[in-house]
């Protein structure tokens, strides 16, 4: 199974919103997401976990769910820029979402487990 994980950042650098890309060997995708709030202090490896169980779940159980809707998490510097490549798709539970062309060039490119956007 191909694992692509990257990052949006805030202006201080911190990663607040992290994104896991799963194929399977079967072509399909899923994806992860995990928001981190401003006020918190952001975990890159606690975004990585979250962000890899959600896309593992999306592929297991093959379908999307755990939508995305409160609305500091929906404000998170980040998830906009997120919002602009993946369109109305707010949810943390995506199976073979629509992929923005990042995550395209990600997915189709060389291996490599971490990126950032």
């Amino acid at each position: 199974m191909r694992q692509i994980i990257y990052y949006y950042r805030d202006h201080l650098k911190r990663p607040l919103t992290t994104i896991c890309l799963l194929r399977d060997e079967d072509g399909n995708v899923a994806r992860g997401v995990s928001i981190c709030s401003p006020r918190d202090n952001p975990n890159k490896e606690e975004g990585r976990f979250l962000a890899i169980g959600r896309a593992h779940k999306a592929i297991k159980k093959r379908r999307n769910f755990s939508p995305i809707s409160r609305e500091e998490a929906l404000g998170v510097l980040g998830y906009e820029q997120m919002n602009t490549f993946h369109g109305n798709e707010r949810y943390k539970v995506r199976f073979n979402p629509e992929l923005s062309n990042l995550e395209q060039k990600l997915l189709n490119g060389k291996p490599n487990d971490h990126k950032e956007a």
